[in-house]
């Protein structure tokens, strides 16, 4: 670890690390790193600037990167601070499955509303997050989807790849959400064919689909008034 380190004086110093994330008695011992709270793996550094990480045996933790700093001394007065990177490749330990309200969703209505109720993208009551329905046990330190934030790698991946009735159920997924929308004075029914795929590792598992319908209630509309007549007039009898 210390072969990137240099020294000005000629013949050069021995370096010898002193201090792992500021406190000396680490040294030669595993330190545990961790991400909001979660142990990702632990890291020895040794005096002689040797050094390991194990990562954790928790299939359900995966972080990209984790940091540690040391300190090193050449026997000076100027102890110097350096930082160790460690980039963790995720590995797909497990397929994405139901969740149980994704089990008891599957086949059925996932949306209902009457026509000419939803006729924008994104209305809230058009809107469902699809990570109710959809897991993985895969977890990141903050246990948030990718679209949540950039330090994200659970990588489940949304889309919706069928719909059968696309004129009526205008659909369209964004990061986790599904948003449903239908032309005006439209009504009936779409099955709609929803998707996620585990990028960690795509090829470690087939996508994983649901299919659940959209209903877009009648509504008897009031008669509406239109055109106009010229007054008439005629004799009596």
């Amino acid at each position: 670890m210390l072969s990137n380190d240099t020294d000005a004086d000629a013949p050069g110093d021995t370096f010898t690390v002193t201090e792992v994330n500021g406190l000396a008695g680490q040294v030669g011992n595993a330190v545990a790193l961790e991400v909001c709270g979660i142990v990702v793996g632990d890291l020895t550094v040794n005096a002689d600037g040797s050094a390991s990480f194990v990562t954790t045996s928790d299939l359900t933790v995966e972080i990209f990167s984790v940091s540690a700093n040391y300190t090193m001394n050449d026997g000076g007065a100027s102890p110097q601070t350096g930082t160790i990177d460690i980039t963790i490749n995720p590995q797909d330990d497990n397929a994405p499955f139901l969740s149980a309200a994704g089990l008891a969703l599957e086949g059925t209505t996932l949306l209902q509303y009457d026509e000419d109720s939803i006729l924008v993208a994104g209305t809230p009551a058009g809107t469902e997050d699809l990570t109710t329905y959809f897991h993985d046990l895969d977890i990141d330190a903050d246990a948030e989807m990718d679209d949540d934030s950039a330090d994200d790698n659970d990588s489940l991946v949304f889309s919706l790849v069928g719909n059968t009735n696309a004129f009526l159920v205008n659909g369209t997924v964004s990061g986790r959400d599904l948003d449903v929308f239908s032309p005006v004075n439209e009504h009936g029914t779409a099955t709609l064919t929803l998707q996620v795929v585990d990028t960690a590792a795509p090829a470690a598992h087939a996508p994983l689909t649901m299919e659940v319908g959209v209903i877009v209630n009648s509504v008897n509309d009031g008669p509406l008034y239109v055109g106009s007549y010229a007054d008439q007039s005629v004799d009596e009898d």
